[in-house]
């Protein structure tokens, strides 16, 4: 995957703990970094959806240049 990338994680997720994040993070040849979400499990996008949502918006509003018109 060549397009910028963030990794988000739960702190406490225990099936895909933060050291798989840190693995993936260094794997991935364009990550913009990772987002760690202390006291969250493996369902962040569910736990804490407004942080997600926000990590998503940032991405998109650095990354995504839209045409006018568009």
């Amino acid at each position: 995957m060549t397009v910028p990338t963030a990794v988000v994680v739960g702190a406490e997720d225990r099936m895909t703990p933060p050291v798989h994040a840190r693995a993936l993070v260094a794997a991935l040849p364009n990550c913009v970094g990772v987002t760690e979400l202390p006291g969250l499990g493996h369902m962040t996008p569910v736990e804490a959806p407004e942080l997600v949502t926000a990590r998503m918006r940032e991405l998109v509003a650095t990354y995504v240049h839209i045409k006018e018109g568009a």
